[in-house]
């Protein structure tokens, strides 16, 4: 044991705190130490002095100072705790409200879309079908949003049926009708070819 913590704990050997195995050990520091031991007859003395003292009671007004001051205390701690309760609770259960609230509209909305049979709006007119080829103008035909809608949606994908009047189409068209084992690449002639919309 150090004098440190002979220090520390020398209140504790005075106040009989301690376990007879501690207590003991505090002993052979004192035998040995000449501070150690000057420190607990220090502490001894006091300890002595302060039991000689006379009890003093406290008035009828500090006790009542008191009491009313360690009752303000423990109201202020009560509703500081009460006003964050509140507060908690009140978010928490708007919180939950308003979850409650979206399920029912989302489940509704649900039922609506994936359970009801509302039909796609059809055209008011109906107008014949314009027959779209490659290369023709299309004849002046008044048509409705609608109408010019479904013929964008008709667009012809770049394939090479459209075309066929390139070279290295022809040739890709010929290897494609010849038989697989004489399929050779380099037959193939390349030409570049550029498509303009």
């Amino acid at each position: 044991m150090t004098v440190t913590d002979f220090e520390a704990r020398v209140s504790a050997y005075v106040d009989g705190e301690m376990s007879p195995v501690e207590m003991a050990e505090m002993d052979r520091k004192a035998a040995e130490c000449e501070h150690c031991r000057v420190l607990l007859a220090d502490v001894q003395a006091l300890k002595e002095r302060m039991a000689q003292l006379p009890k003093v009671r406290p008035s009828a007004e500090f006790a009542f100072a008191l009491r009313s001051h360690l009752a303000m205390a423990v109201s202020k701690e009560k509703q500081s705790l009460h006003k964050v309760r509140r507060a908690l609770f009140s978010s928490v259960s708007r919180t939950i409200t308003t979850l409650a609230a979206a399920v029912v509209i989302g489940l509704g909305l649900t039922q609506v879309v994936f359970y009801s049979d509302i039909t796609t709006p059809q055209m008011a007119v109906e107008r014949p079908e314009i027959p779209l080829v490659p290369g023709e103008r299309l004849p002046n035909v008044d048509v409705g949003a609608l109408e010019l809608e479904r013929l964008s949606k008709e667009s012809y994908s770049l394939d090479s049926r459209h075309y066929r009047d390139s070279a290295r189409v022809d040739s890709a068209l010929q290897l494609k009708q010849r038989p697989s084992n004489m399929r050779d690449l380099r037959d193939v002639k390349q030409v570049p070819v550029s498509y303009s919309f």
